[in-house]
């Protein structure tokens, strides 16, 4: 299961060695050089935060615990209704799992704004450690761009002044490995990028027609979360301490988001919260 993370330091410390031994003495570009570095450095450093961070992990104890024992309550009393109200319930944390979280197969527990589990920094990927995973990925663009330029620059320059060495084997291979990392960095950051500007997760986007609360009555998307671009930026950096501060942030951005439209009369009201709550359905997680 660490075969990519594995992967990702070989070929990363790879192309750092090569760009070091081979590369720079031979480019004289400092600003090159200096986006590399600095750019390289800072993606092991954040890669290292990602990797040792806590996600985002929803408290077994306190206000979720309390609100799956009222639920289970409410429920043995037949009030079905009032129970299926509280949400989603997690019978492996025993906790009223709060919106947009999810529980966690490799870490055994329930996750705020569950993204995905990534094996390339080996952590789960969630509230509280999305933002650095993000800009992880944008400082590895970074250096593998001022690296395609290095390595494409000396091929060009001096082949065409010496001729074919060679030595020059070693950027053709190095070329090659930039090219297919340059693309891979262009969709992953283009990716979230866009999820960041519409305010979704992976989990999300991937499973759109699965979560009620992602659709209005009529069973057509709509995301209560999205404010627009600027203020779903606003979000994505603070959206670890607002789901650290409130586990149920979410659930309840999207309880007054839905009364506001049936105060206003708008005559498509957002997804209901009902399904099979009791049973622990991922469906309105």
């Amino acid at each position: 299961e660490k075969v990519f993370l594995i992967f990702f330091f070989v070929n990363a410390l790879l192309i750092g060695a090569l760009y070091a031994l081979h590369l720079a003495p031979t480019l004289q570009q400092p600003v090159v050089d200096g986006v590399f570095w600095i750019s390289f450095v800072l993606m092991f450093v954040v890669h290292a935060i990602t990797c040792c961070s806590d996600p985002g992990k929803v408290p077994t104890e306190g206000k979720p615990h309390k609100l799956y024992r009222k639920a289970l309550e409410l429920a043995a009393s037949g009030r079905i209704d009032e129970a299926e109200e509280i949400g989603a319930l997690c019978h492996t944390c025993r906790i009223a799992r709060p919106l947009r979280s999810k529980h966690c197969q490799v870490l055994k527990t329930c996750v705020s704004c569950f993204d995905h589990n990534c094996p390339y920094v080996h952590n789960t990927v969630g509230a509280r450690n999305y933002r650095s995973f993000v800009v992880f990925m944008l400082f590895g663009w970074i250096a593998i761009s001022a690296a395609l330029y290095g390595t494409g620059h000396h091929l060009l320059t001096t082949v065409s002044r010496d001729g074919w060495a060679r030595r020059d084997g070693w950027f053709v291979a190095l070329l090659a490995d930039l090219c297919m990392c340059e693309l891979f960095a262009v969709l992953m950051n283009s990716y979230h990028f866009n999820l960041i500007a519409r305010n979704l997760t992976t989990n999300e986007h991937m499973h759109l027609t699965r979560y009620v609360y992602l659709r209005d009555d009529l069973g057509r998307f709509n995301n209560a979360f999205s404010r627009g671009v600027c203020a779903n930026l606003v979000e994505f950096c603070r959206r670890g301490r607002l789901t650290s501060d409130n586990p149920y942030y979410y659930s309840e951005l999207f309880a007054s988001s839905r009364k506001a439209r049936v105060a206003g009369g708008d005559g498509v009201a957002l997804g209901g919260m009902k399904t099979s709550l009791l049973g622990g359905s991922e469906d309105a997680a």
